[in-house]
C-alpha cells in the first residue's frame, strides 16, 4: 500500500511539473473557429488581407497581387472560387508584393520591389547597395507560380533558400533611394511584349516576354493599370498620382494615342478590362462605386451602362441601409477582370488602391464573380488585418472590429460557420476626415463597444496606443461609425487633422455633430504631452481610463452626452491616482464599475520592465478589489498578484500581450504562439491553457498590439474567446464552457472515486 501511494505521489508531482498541453490535457473543452476570413487556415488555405490587383486568364482563373499579405499571399491563385496556392518568395529577406499584375505567354508578371533589410542584405549579390531599393517586376511561371523564370539580365534572392526557386528572376526597372516610391502600378502582355507603367517616371516601358529585354519605352502622364484589346492596342489609366482628372486612354502599337474614354463627372477609375466583344469595363472608385461599360467603334468611345448599385455599399436607395454589404454593392474597388465567357471578376480592399506614395491600406479583401448577366458566382473574403473582434454589449450576436460589422450565430457549430458579413462601418465620403483614412493615426483601431444611456458606441485604440478614437453608432438606421471625438497623447504629424493645437495632447469635441474639424472644437492641456503610455480602457459607465508607465493612472470621467448624442470628456474632469503598489509601471488596465474592481499589468521592482517585450502587458498582473471605495491617500492592497512568467507550462519568451476579463475568468494571450492561458479571477490561479486547433491548422500568427484579445461570457455559460490573427485575415474563435462545479454528496453519504 505504501508503495502504490508513492507511486501516486510521483504522478501528481510529474503532473505538477509538467508544462500545460493543449486542450483536453489542460482540463479545458472548447472548440477552436474564426471570424473574417473565408477559409481558416485548417486545409492549409486562406484568403489574403489585401488585393491591390487580379489577372485573369481566359479560362477564368484569377491571380491576385499586394504589397503585404501577413502570411506570404501576395501572390494567391484562385479557381472557380478555391484558393489553390500562393506564389511565395514576397515576403520577407528583402522580398515584397506589389501593385500590379499581368498573365501571358506561360508567364505571371507580378508588380515586386526588393530592399536590402535594413541594411542585412546589402552588398551581398543579388540585392541593393544601402539606403537603396530596387522596384521592378518578377516574372514566373504560370503553372507553378512558386518557381520563378529566370533570365539573362535577372537579378534578386541570391541569398534566399539556396537554390531558391525565384533566382535570378526580377527584372529591375528603377532604383531609388528608400522612401521614394517608384513602384510599377501597371502591368500588360500582348504579342510577346510586356508593358510596365511607372507613375513617377511618366513613362511605360516596353520588355519582350521571351528575352526580357527592353524594347523602349513611351512617355505617358503617371501611367498606371492597363489593359490589351487584342488587337495591338493597349487601354491605360493616365493622372494616377492624384484623385482628380484621371483619364483612360488607347495606345495604338506605336504608343501614339488613339482614344479616350468620355468619363462621367466624379469617376475615378482604379482598373480596366477588355471583353471578348471589345467592350471596356471600368472600375470607378469614385462615389458611384460601380463598375462602367463602354462600346467602343473605331476610335469612338460610348457609355453602354453600369453594373452595380450606384453609391455601392454606402447607397440608402430602395431603403438600403448605409454600409451594407451584398452582391453589387461595391466598396474601395481595386481591380477588374474578365474572362473569355464573360464572366466578371471584382476586387475590393474597402477603400481602393494604395495611394502613390503611401503604405497600403491593408483593410481587409474581397473577391468576388458575377455572370455576364450580373448574377453572383461566388465570393472571397480576407476581412481582418490588425484587427479585434467585440460585440455589442446589449447583443452579442452583434461584433464590430476596426471597420466591420458581423452577425454571429452561436447555434451554428461547424468552424468558421458562426459569423456573417453584414457591413463596412467607414465611408470616406460622408466621412472624409474620420481617422480611418488618416495616415498618422494609424488607421481605425481596434474597437472597445460600449452602451452609454441605451446608445452604442465604440472607442478605438491604435497598434501604438497614441490615441483614443469615438464614434457613435446607430445600428437600426445604419452600418456607418460616425466620428464623434478623438483625445490624442500628442500632436500628430503631418497635415491631418486640420486645425489641431501645435503642441501637446488634445481633446476634440464634434461640438456641431458634422463629424469635421473645427478649430474652435480642440480643448488643449497646457501644451503638454501626455505621459508615455500604452493602457486605454473605457468602463462599463463610459469613463475613460489611461495607464501610464510611470505616472500613474488618470480617469476621465464622463460628462455625459453633448446635445449631439456624443460622449463628452475634458481635462477639467480628469482625475489622478498614483502609482498602485506594487506596479512600477502601469501597461495595461481593465476596470468594472460593478463590482468596484480593477486589474493591472505592467513591471515592478520584483519583475522589472523588459524592453524586449516592450508591447506586451509586462510581467506581472494584479486585482484590486474596493478600487473606488479605497481613499486615494490609502496604500491600495491587491487580491492577489501573478507574475504571468511563472504560470506552468511553457515560458512565453516574447511575453503575453493582451489580457480580457469576463465573468469569473481572466485570459492571457502569449505573443508568439496566440496560446491562451485560462486564470481563475477569484484565485488568480491558471486551470488551463486554449492553442489554435486543427480547424485553423494548429497555427496562427503573433498577437503584436495591445488590444489583441478580447471575451465574453454568453447568458448560457458559454465563453468566446476572440483573438487577433494578422497572418491568415481572420481572429480565433474559441468556445468554451466551463464544466459544471460538482455537487457535494449528502452529510453520510461516500463520494465515489
Amino acid at each position: 500500500m505504501g508503495s502504490f501511494l508513492a507511486t501516486l505521489g510521483l504522478i501528481a508531482l510529474l503532473l505538477l511539473c509538467a508544462p500545460v498541453a493543449p486542450a483536453g490535457a489542460a482540463g479545458l473543452d472548447y472548440r477552436t473557429s474564426w471570424v473574417g476570413n473565408t477559409l481558416g487556415f485548417g486545409n492549409g488555405r486562406w484568403v489574403p488581407n489585401a488585393v491591390e490587383d487580379i489577372a485573369v486568364t481566359p479560362e477564368g482563373v484569377v491571380v491576385t497581387n499586394t504589397e503585404w499579405d501577413e502570411a506570404g499571399g501576395e501572390i494567391t491563385l484562385i479557381r472557380d472560387g478555391k484558393v489553390e496556392g500562393v506564389g511565395d518568395h514576397t515576403h520577407g529577406w528583402g522580398n515584397f508584393g506589389g501593385d500590379a499584375i499581368a498573365v501571358g505567354d506561360g508567364y505571371a508578371f507580378t508588380a515586386a520591389r526588393i530592399e536590402n533589410a535594413g541594411g542585412k542584405l546589402a552588398n551581398r549579390p543579388g540585392y541593393p547597395e544601402k539606403n537603396t531599393v530596387w522596384f521592378g517586376l518578377m516574372r514566373r511561371e504560370l503553372d507553378r507560380l512558386q518557381r520563378g523564370a529566370p533570365f539573362e539580365g535577372g537579378v534578386g534572392n541570391s541569398d534566399d533558400v539556396n537554390p531558391s526557386p525565384v533566382l535570378n528572376s526580377f527584372l529591375r526597372i528603377t532604383a531609388v533611394r528608400e522612401g521614394e516610391d517608384a513602384a510599377v502600378r501597371g502591368l500588360a502582355v500582348q504579342n510577346n511584349v510586356l508593358y510596365a507603367a511607372t507613375p513617377l517616371r511618366n513613362r511605360i516601358d516596353r520588355f519582350d516576354t521571351r528575352t526580357m529585354r527592353r524594347l523602349g519605352a513611351w512617355e505617358a502622364e503617371q501611367p498606371g493599370k492597363m489593359t490589351p484589346d487584342g488587337a495591338g492596342n493597349l487601354w491605360v489609366i493616365l493622372r494616377t498620382t492624384g484623385t482628380q482628372g484621371r483619364q483612360v486612354v488607347r495606345f495604338d502599337a506605336d504608343g501614339k494615342r488613339t482614344a479616350q474614354v468620355p468619363l462621367p463627372a466624379g469617376t475615378l477609375p482604379v482598373d480596366v478590362a477588355v471583353g471578348v466583344d471589345g467592350r471596356l469595363l471600368i472600375a470607378d472608385n469614385g462615389p458611384n462605386q460601380n463598375l462602367l461599360w463602354f462600346q467602343v467603334d473605331g476610335n469612338t468611345v460610348t457609355p453602354a451602362g453600369e453594373l452595380g448599385e450606384r453609391g455601392g455599399a454606402y447607397s440608402t436607395r430602395n431603403g438600403a441601409r448605409a454600409g451594407s454589404v451584398g452582391p453589387l454593392r461595391f466598396q474601395g474597388l481595386t481591380s477588374v477582370g474578365l474572362d473569355r465567357k464573360g464572366n466578371i471578376y471584382v476586387a475590393m480592399s474597402g477603400m481602393g488602391p494604395r495611394p502613390v506614395g503611401h503604405r497600403p491600406y491593408h483593410y481587409g479583401a474581397v473577391i468576388e464573380s458575377y455572370t455576364p448577366d450580373a448574377k453572383p458566382r461566388w465570393r472571397l473574403e480576407g476581412l481582418l488585418f490588425l484587427d479585434t473582434v467585440h460585440v455589442d454589449p446589449a447583443d452579442p450576436g452583434w461584433a464590430y472590429t476596426g471597420t466591420r460589422r458581423f452577425r454571429l450565430d452561436f447555434d451554428h457549430m461547424d468552424p468558421g460557420s458562426e459569423w456573417r458579413y453584414t457591413g463596412i462601418t467607414q465611408d470616406p465620403f460622408r466621412y472624409p476626415q474620420d481617422a480611418a483614412f488618416a495616415a498618422g493615426p494609424e488607421g481605425r483601431g481596434f474597437p472597445l463597444m460600449r452602451r452609454i444611456q441605451g446608445r452604442l458606441f465604440g472607442f478605438f485604440t491604435d497598434r501604438h496606443a497614441k490615441y483614443l478614437k469615438i464614434y457613435r453608432f446607430d445600428p437600426a438606421r445604419s452600418e456607418l461609425a460616425v466620428p464623434a471625438g478623438f483625445i490624442s497623447t500628442r500632436r500628430i504629424e503631418g497635415n491631418w487633422p486640420p486645425f489641431q493645437p501645435p503642441s501637446g495632447e488634445w481633446i476634440w469635441h464634434d461640438d456641431n455633430g458634422d463629424s469635421r474639424f473645427q478649430a474652435n472644437e480642440f480643448e488643449r492641456n497646457g501644451g503638454r504631452d501626455a505621459p508615455a503610455m500604452q493602457a486605454w480602457w473605457v468602463d462599463d459607465r463610459g469613463d475613460v481610463w489611461a495607464g501610464s508607465y510611470d505616472q500613474g493612472i488618470r480617469r476621465f470621467r464622463l460628462r455625459g452626452l453633448d446635445r449631439q448624442g456624443n460622449p463628452d470628456y475634458s481635462f477639467d474632469t480628469v482625475e489622478r491616482e498614483p502609482m498602485p503598489a506594487p506596479f512600477t509601471k502601469v501597461q495595461r488596465l481593465q476596470y468594472f464599475p460593478e463590482t468596484d474592481t480593477m486589474y493591472l499589468t505592467g513591471a515592478t521592482a520584483a519583475k522589472p520592465y523588459d524592453p524586449g517585450q516592450w508591447d506586451s502587458i509586462g510581467r506581472v498582473v494584479a486585482r484590486y478589489d474596493n478600487w473606488r471605495g479605497t481613499s486615494r491617500n490609502t496604500v491600495r492592497k491587491p487580491r492577489y498578484v501573478v507574475e504571468v512568467d511563472s504560470l506552468p507550462g511553457r515560458r512565453p519568451t516574447q511575453g503575453i500581450e493582451g489580457i480580457a476579463v469576463a465573468g469569473d475568468y481572466m485570459f492571457l494571450v502569449e505573443a508568439e504562439k496566440a496560446h491562451v492561458r485560462v486564470l481563475e479571477n477569484r484565485t488568480g490561479r491558471q486551470i488551463g491553457v486554449m492553442t489554435p486547433g486543427g480547424e485553423v491548422g494548429g497555427e496562427s500568427g503573433w498577437v503584436d498590439v495591445p488590444m489583441g484579445i478580447t471575451a465574453l461570457r454568453r447568458a448560457n455559460g458559454e465563453y468566446v474567446v476572440f483573438v487577433e490573427e494578422d497572418a491568415r485575415g481572420k481572429n480565433l474563435m474559441y468556445r468554451w464552457r466551463p464544466a459544471p462545479a460538482p455537487t457535494p454528496a449528502p452529510a453520510g453519504e461516500a463520494k465515489r472515486p
